[in-house]
């Protein structure tokens, strides 16, 4: 008896620690598991910033091209002077930008790829600079058509690098997203055959394991779908972005031309907003933006695609709309906007320009018309609607 029992007992103690290792191998390939799907989301969270970080940089190059073709329109060295200060201020938004990159570290490739871009930054800086300060100084536009073309060429080429840039960092995202997934699925193979063994306190381990694996992949997508909506939406105002309503104005003027539809613009510009800033500070600054936002959306209609065009500037394409009609909406617009009481500011204006398809426009001669209606409208006062482009006879009769 002494010898079946004490084999008996061998055997237990066997199957105790097979069962005993496989709960232990459980508990390992769990915790690795965890620390895998961690390193996932900390992938995804870095791929975020250091996505938002280089479309800040792109927007800071795009935003000083905007500056500096635009101050060279104005007259006022007042004005001028307002334009050079934003201008210079447009430094401290790529640096900061920058500063995330370097925060979440970058691949070799990704820092290659940003040291490409950096210098052909460095090589377009002193004509963009030189240019603006020409320009500040008083030297007339017709005499700096070259350096201007040549200063927003280089930027063009900049921006060009930058994209380069977010294509890489998305390609090793992509890379490294691909291996962490399959060691989680490897993971999940051992774990489910060490669960098996180890019956049913292993199971239910295992099903919990999966069950926050579950929680936290969604928790990715979820991620995921932010990113993909921050590349298309304003951060402050959430409307549309200047790189989303790009792409709307060219399949709304591609529209135009295939069907023979109409199509309107509308640029609006807040009078006067820098003394806002120089008052009453940024944070109330960024308050009145989201304001004027919400009245711009609201006071559309549901077809019209309302978005930020840059900085205090906003966009409105109207599909389906004559210049007439979108002088109307305009109107609209200002009547709404001069009526309302902003937080803390009281009444403010805001100016329109707007312009009109014809079948033949591009983009840039679209937002064109519109961007010279407004500087028309500045000119004549603020607080007011101009048309921009040949009015035709039909809509100069409506407007008189």
């Amino acid at each position: 008896m002494e010898q079946p029992l004490h084999r008996r007992n061998i055997i237990l103690v066997a199957a105790f620690s097979v069962v005993l290792l496989c709960m232990v191998g459980v508990v390992l390939i769990a915790l690795g598991q965890n620390a895998t799907v961690h390193k996932e989301w900390e992938r995804g969270t870095a791929y975020r910033e250091k996505v938002l970080a280089a479309f800040s940089m792109r927007e800071a190059v795009l935003e000083r091209s905007y500056r500096l073709t635009f101050t060279s329109t104005l007259d006022d060295f007042f004005d001028r002077d307002e334009q050079y200060q934003l201008f210079k201020g447009i430094a401290t938004k790529f640096l900061a930008a920058r500063a995330v990159l370097d925060k979440w570290g970058m691949t070799d490739e990704e820092r290659h790829a940003l040291a490409h871009a950096e210098e052909t930054i460095r090589l377009a800086h002193p004509l963009v600079e030189a240019a603006m300060a020409r320009i500040v100084d008083g030297v007339p536009p017709a005499e700096m058509r070259q350096e201007i073309k040549d200063a927003t060429a280089g930027q063009t080429v900049v921006i060009d690098k930058l994209n380069s840039f977010v294509a890489v960092i998305e390609r090793t995202a992509k890379a490294e997203g691909i291996s962490l997934q399959n060691e989680i699925g490897a993971s999940q193979q051992r774990l489910l055959v060490l669960s098996l063994g180890a019956g049913i306190l292993a199971l239910l381990i295992g099903l919990w394991i999966l069950r926050r694996e579950v929680q936290i992949m969604r928790e990715i997508r979820q991620h995921q779908q932010q990113l993909e909506q921050m590349s298309t939406t304003d951060v402050l105002t959430s409307l549309a972005n200047r790189r989303h309503m790009d792409d709307v104005l060219q399949n709304e003027i591609n529209r135009c031309k295939r069907y023979g539809e109409c199509l309107s613009v509308i640029l609006a510009d807040m009078d006067h907003f820098k003394a806002v800033n120089d008052t009453f500070g940024h944070l109330v600054g960024d308050r009145v933006l989201k304001d004027l936002a919400g009245i711009l959306q609201d006071s559309c209609r549901d077809v019209d695609i309302v978005g930020r065009w840059g900085g205090e500037e906003f966009l409105i394409v109207c599909p389906g709309t004559t210049l007439a009609g979108a002088a109307a909406t305009a109107e609209k617009l200002r009547t709404a906007i001069e009526d309302h009481e902003f937080k803390g500011v009281g009444h403010k204006t805001a100016s329109f320009g707007v312009g009109t398809a014809r079948g033949m426009e591009s983009v840039d001669s679209l937002v064109h018309q519109a961007d010279q209606a407004l500087y028309a409208a500045k000119d004549q006062g603020r607080n007011r609607v101009e048309l921009g482009g040949e009015i035709p006879e039909e809509d100069r009769r409506l407007r008189a």
